[in-house]
């Protein structure tokens, strides 16, 4: 049976919240739509008559019936409850103290987060599996959490744990527009690359944390604008035709070591993605 659900607003859920039922004739609305629109109707709560307005029920109507309430921030009701859904949707608080939720809406929110999570976590589970899998799991627990020391010595069960509570938190960080993956892409990869060079003493950020320097020879790669993350603004840096140089730089100085599966090419690729124009 369809239902339709209220809840308090504010994110304040107290155990019982009563709505004022009408009984007294007080409680007026005015109608959009109907023959009563455009004036000021008094409305009542009365379950057993066909309408809320007092003007058209029964003169036996009971004048004390149950109020709505409330419990734990939500009114759940069904669709042989629609005296009390109209009183509810009419009520003049409506939409101030308390909204109509659309279950609907929330339903299919709730699958298609599932569904991400699921498809995710298996990337996750697959990729592991390969044989670099647990360089590749490294690299993107080095980004999520900010650390490749701390990263660098997990097992590659505590690898995917990290990688699922973050899933977990916020599934859609890590998908595009279309919904489709970006987990593995080359932005994270990127990033990996910069933390694993930088953790490696291969660039560092300079001392003012103006500029990234070659660890080397302290010459200048980039500098760094003014209320820009270093990192942040190093991975736009690396996009640039100055930044591939450097980007190949950075691989080449790790001896084939370092393991970033993905590129922009392959991200072209991806299914659902509209065609890349030339």
């Amino acid at each position: 049976m369809e239902q339709t659900v209220f809840r308090l607003k504010g994110n304040k859920f107290p155990i019982t919240y009563t709505i004022n039922g009408g009984h007294n004739g007080r409680i007026t609305t005015v109608p959009r739509e109907g023959k009563y629109k455009g004036e000021v109707m008094a409305i009542r709560h009365v379950p057993s008559e066909s309408t809320i307005f007092i003007k058209d029920q029964s003169p036996f109507a009971p004048k004390n019936t149950a109020s709505p309430i409330f419990r734990d921030g939500y009114i759940t009701l069904t669709s042989d409850q629609k005296p009390t859904i109209e009183y509810l949707r009419s009520h003049p608080v409506c939409g101030k103290l308390y909204e109509e939720i659309n279950t609907s809406a929330i339903a299919k929110d709730s699958i298609e987060k599932d569904e991400i999570i699921t498809m995710l976590k298996s990337e996750v589970f697959e990729n592991a599996k390969l044989p670099k899998g647990k360089d590749m799991l490294q690299s993107i627990a080095c980004v999520l959490t900010g650390s490749y020391i701390k990263t660098r010595d997990m097992s590659i069960d505590e690898l995917k744990k990290e990688i699922y509570t973050q899933i977990d938190a916020d599934p859609y960080r890590f998908v595009d527009e279309y919904k489709n993956s970006i987990l593995f892409g080359a932005e994270n990869m990127k990033r990996f690359l910069i933390h694993y060079c930088q953790n490696n003493g291969i660039i560092k950020v300079a001392e003012n944390k103006k500029s990234w320097l070659w660890s080397d020879t302290g010459s200048l790669i980039c500098n760094i604008p003014n209320g820009i993350m270093p990192i942040d603004h190093f991975c736009e840096f690396l996009d640039t035709d100055e930044g591939m140089i450097v980007t190949r730089k950075m691989h080449d100085m790790n001896s084939g070591n370092l393991s970033t599966q993905s590129s922009t090419e392959e991200e072209k690729k991806r299914p659902g993605r509209p065609p890349q124009k030339s």
